[in-house]
């Protein structure tokens, strides 16, 4: 059995991993949200399975149901909520890059006080990836959490 992992907005549990791909089963609470993040080194697809979501993906936000799938590219700020007040809202997670650690998480907003780059993510004094990070993976494209919900 898969460890279920137990977080502020819900819980997720790890359905299959390897080198370059990790499915995840998301359950996400009545009225919770995961944070407003990005990732450097993975790209995702969410599905949702049970539900209606709430998705933010760069400037674009939008409410989607049971059957409809998101993808989300690297470096693009996103967004997953559940807007119900009585459901919980269910999606898998693919997850595939060359690099799926949980510290691949850099948070721009988080109702649960949890912002900021997790300890693997080095940034420099204006907030954007130190200078050897932008070598090495490219510039960024960061978007403000005001402009996607604009």
């Amino acid at each position: 059995m898969n460890e279920l992992v137990q977080k502020p907005w819900g819980s997720y549990e790890v359905l299959h991993e390897d080198a370059r791909c990790k499915v995840k089963k998301l359950v996400v609470r009545p009225g919770h949200q995961l944070s407003y993040q990005f990732h450097y080194k993975r790209q995702e697809v969410w599905t949702v399975v049970q539900g209606t979501a709430e998705v933010i993906v760069g400037h674009d936000q939008s409410t989607i149901g049971v059957g409809t799938a998101v993808n989300i590219q690297y470096h693009v700020n996103h967004r997953l909520g559940n807007p119900s007040e009585d459901t919980e809202l269910v999606v898998i997670e693919v997850q595939t890059g060359e690099y799926l650690g949980e510290d691949d998480i850099v948070r721009l907003a988080d109702e649960y006080g949890r912002t900021g780059p997790t300890p693997a993510t080095k940034l420099d004094a204006s907030g954007v990836p130190a200078e050897e990070e932008r070598d090495r993976q490219g510039q960024m494209r960061a978007y403000p959490l005001q402009d996607a919900l604009d």
